[in-house]
Parts: structure tokens; sequence; C-alpha cells
């Protein structure tokens, strides 16, 4: 067979079209930002985003903390995980409402601006700042020390232990503790990887729960449990799933990221939240499909002069 005559440069060049809409369309709708939902990548938290789906949870993207209004708040888990941008007040005020009209607010953060968003809403409990390791209780070093989830969080998750990385630690007066580090760890203060002489060993908490109004904060010690190579450790897995499964919708709050969120994803967010946009769109199809005829028949015309 001489592929000659099927191989012409009119389809070596719609070939070569082809791939590069498929490159343009991965490229824009996926991103390489730490912690987004939409990196696929092992850094990223898109398999959260998968979790919910799995368990028939209705996702939703946070482009601003406009959503938190949008949603039934004692119907919606919002998580936010690893910001690493401040929030404004009035963006504070928003989630603030939302938690106590019956929300559920996780803030999954280690070294970020987490205590910036629990001052903000007005919760006690705070992140230590410095790293937590384990030497004796870890999975590939002593900073990805394996916390055990608490006997009274039984109820909360079916998973008994949980595995950070690089985490820290929460400091908690009046809130629910739900999982601790192990009796070996010690927070590193001059990250040198050694026990120094003011650094004590003992158990730490590293996720609390703390009730606000009508509704609850989560605050878990770091967000790289969440991201998608961390999801395959110890029982993180499980701990996300019953975490996200107690609730009709999952608000993933990507709003505070220093990456720009990808085009594509921002275009199909917008488009489900926004009915004026949903009406724009049905117009502007309409009217192509009343002008495509057309507008074929015109170019068939010019080529067909063309050609004489």
């Amino acid at each position: 067979m001489d592929l000659r005559k099927f191989v012409t440069p009119q389809a070596l060049l719609w070939a070569l079209v082809g791939v590069l809409i498929a490159v343009l369309l991965v490229s824009a709708s996926t991103s390489a930002a730490a912690f987004s939902v939409f990196n696929p990548s092992w850094d990223g938290s898109s398999g959260v985003q998968s979790t919910a789906t799995d368990s028939g949870i209705e996702t939703r993207v946070a482009l601003s903390t406009e959503a938190y209004t949008d949603v039934s708040p004692t119907e919606t888990t919002a998580l936010i995980i690893g910001p690493d941008e401040t929030y404004t007040a009035s963006e504070l005020t928003q989630i603030r409402q939302f938690i106590a009209a019956g929300g559920t607010l996780v803030v999954a953060d280690d070294f970020g601006s987490g205590n910036q968003i629990l001052t903000g809403i007005g919760v006690e409990t705070r992140l230590d700042g410095h790293l937590l390791r384990d030497p004796q209780n870890n999975g590939p070093t002593t900073a990805m020390p394996t916390a055990t989830i608490v006997s009274n969080a039984s109820s909360f998750t079916s998973a008994e232990t949980v595995m950070l990385n690089y985490a820290t630690v929460v400091t908690a007066e009046n809130a629910t503790i739900l999982a601790r580090s192990s009796e070996f760890s010690y927070l590193d203060r001059n990250n040198n990887n050694e026990i120094d002489d003011n650094e004590s060993i003992q158990s730490y908490p590293v996720v609390a729960q703390e009730e606000i109004g009508n509704g609850t904060v989560i605050i878990v010690s770091d967000g790289s449990l969440f991201i998608n190579a961390m999801l395959e450790r110890a029982e993180n897995q499980a701990f996300t799933t019953d975490l996200v499964g107690d609730t009709e919708i999952i608000l993933l709050d990507g709003t505070h990221t220093t990456d720009s969120d990808p085009p594509l994803q921002v275009a199909l967010v917008t488009l489900r939240t926004h009915s004026w946009v949903q009406v724009t769109v049905m117009l502007l199809l309409g009217v192509l499909g009343y002008l495509s005829p057309r507008l074929w028949r015109q170019y068939n015309r010019f080529v067909s002069q063309s050609g004489d």
C-alpha cells in the first residue's frame, strides 16, 4: 500500500493543527500551582475533587469568596488548602457568615496564610509555625510523621492514622483534638534535624475542630496531606473521603494562590455559576446556528469562483 496517497500536505497540516489544539486545551485547563484543584500532578489537589465526585458529592470551585454566598451553608463543606496569599477583610466576613450560618470550613495549612484566616473568622486555634519531626513514626523522612486519630474522633473518620509532609502543629485551647503525633515527635525550631535542648519530645495535636456559631472549623496543620501524592500514604485517602463524605456540596476554595487559574477552567466555572453568562452563550450559539449555513454557502461560492 502506497501511504503517499493518504499522507498529503493537507493531511499533515490538519494533523499538526489537531496536535496544537490538544496541547492548547491541556495547557488552558490545567495548572502547575501546588495545592491547586486543577493540578493533576503529584503536588496538586485534584484528587480531593475526584474523591468527592466518586462519593456522589457535588463539587464547586470558588474563583472568589462570593461563592460562599451561593451555597447552602448547612449542606456545604468548604476546603482551603495551602493558601499563600492573605484574604481581605470583606472576604473573611463572607467566610465567617458562611460558618455562622451552619457551614463547615476546613483550613489545611502549615506555613502559609492559615493563621490570618483563622484570626479573621474568629477561631482561637492557631498553627504553631515550626516544623514537626518524628524520628520513630514516619514515612521516608523524619519530616513526614505519622499521626494517630484520637479515640473520640472515631465517629468523625474510619481512618486510624494519617501521614503528614513538612507539617506544623496546632495550638488549641477550646477545640476538640482529632489527631495527634506520636510521643516521639518534636518541633524542630531551628530546622537542623536534631533534637536540641530547647526542643521537647512529646505528642502534639495536628488536627483540631472548633465550633463557631452554628458552624464548624476543622484545622489541619498540613496542606500537603491532601495533595495527590500524599493521598496514597497511610490512611490519608480514607481520612479525606470521610472528611468530604458527610455533606451535599464540596466548595474548593482556590482563590488565594500565587499562580493564576487556567483560563478554560475559569470559563467553565463562570459558565456554570452565572446565569447571565449561560443566557449570553445560548444567544451566541443561536445566532451562530442561524448564520452558519449562509456563511458556508458564501465560503463555497468564494472557493468556486477562485477555482474558475
